[in-house]
């Protein structure tokens, strides 16, 4: 199942219920993890309220959301007229299709029809353009935070592994695209210190173990010399 990357997220089962079944019956491979924060989003610092995550591959994504989007338009019809997204403005609105990875498929589609009854459609071409738009945007690597990466090194030069909760992080976090591709989350600059962070705690550790008798030392560090 390792490539198998975060599709959508669910409070619960009964939510998940629907999309998991249109996945069985067209044939999309899938995998569920419960009461468990998808590594991405922990990397991040994000509180993650949802409590099932539905897994499928990345190559699957394009048809997952074709198949997930001819359901939707095909009950729209059925939809109630209290639904909240009818209270929206058109810029509210507009805000959804500018940034569907935000919002669900549901309500992604909801909104364009909404702004096509008001007189105001978002057409196919442009709806293209704004997704290519939003994947450039999403793929564009962070740079890590000045502070986490002094501190990393300072981990590292005491000579503990918890410098690794720093570089591990900055070196490996990923997070996936709306069109199902993996990306690096930290820049070069940032993985780069991760590596060094990683290296040089290595080093501090090797001379910690040679030079104490105290293994809760060498694995801590100076945070071990001190508690």
């Amino acid at each position: 199942m390792k490539d198998f990357v975060l599709f959508q997220s669910f409070f619960n089962e009964n939510e998940a219920a629907p999309i998991i079944e249109t996945l069985k019956v067209n044939g999309i491979e899938y995998s569920i993890e419960k009461l468990k924060q998808p590594l991405d989003s922990t990397i991040a610092g994000e509180v993650v309220e949802n409590k099932i995550f539905l897994n499928i591959r990345s190559r699957d994504f394009a048809k997952a959301n074709e198949v997930l989007d001819k359901v939707i338009l095909d009950n729209l019809q059925l939809l109630e007229r209290d639904y909240y997204l009818f209270s929206f403005t058109d810029e509210e609105l507009n805000e959804i299709v500018h940034k569907p990875d935000e919002w669900s498929r549901q309500d992604f589609l909801i909104a364009r029809k909404i702004l096509e009854d008001r007189g105001t459609p978002v057409p196919e071409h442009e709806i293209n353009v704004i997704k290519s738009n939003r994947v450039k945007e999403l793929a564009t690597q962070e740079k890590g935070s000045i502070a986490w990466i002094i501190l990393g090194y300072l981990l590292a030069l005491a000579g503990g592994f918890m410098a690794l909760i720093i570089a591990l992080p900055f070196i490996f976090a990923k997070r996936t695209l709306p069109d199902g591709k993996r990306v690096f989350m930290y820049n070069n600059a940032t993985r780069a210190h991760g590596k060094l962070i990683s290296a040089i705690m290595a080093l501090g550790l090797i001379v910690n173990i040679l030079f104490t008798d105290n293994l809760f030392f060498a694995f801590f560090g100076f945070i071990g010399h001190r508690f």
